[in-house]
């Protein structure tokens, strides 16, 4: 179902989960939400996840990817509880490969609101 049409109701007791990212070049401090690293990126992915296990241990997931311009995606494991890593790591890659280039490293910051809707009957 595409929840995207307009005037088209959630289900009874399904969850709707509003996805809205900003994308922004590599700074300091390095990572927020996520890091989208490129394949000749001047700093690597596995180098990149282990400065972040030093400064913030457990809190990410390291995904590498098979894609011509990005090697690997480093993402905050609370936000994937909250978005499945098979939905999030497309919807990433699908704005990041537009604007980046393989020597890229992309900052990105993500805003994740989680809906429910669920009737609940009384006397």
């Amino acid at each position: 179902m595409d929840l995207k049409k307009e005037g088209v109701a959630i289900p009874e007791g399904k969850k709707r989960v509003t996805v809205s990212t900003t994308f922004t070049q590599f700074s300091l401090p390095p990572v927020r939400d996520a890091l989208i690293v490129g394949r000749k990126s001047p700093i690597g992915s596995q180098a990149l996840y282990n400065s972040l296990e030093v400064l913030l241990k457990g809190q990410f997931k390291l995904i590498s990817v098979e894609h011509p311009i990005i090697e690997a995606l480093i993402v905050r494991k609370s936000d994937l509880r909250k978005v499945p890593q098979g939905k999030f790591v497309p919807l990433l890659i699908e704005t990041a490969e537009k604007i980046m280039d393989e020597t890229d490293c992309l900052r990105v910051d993500v805003n994740i609101e989680v809906s429910v809707t669920k009737e609940i009957a009384y006397d």
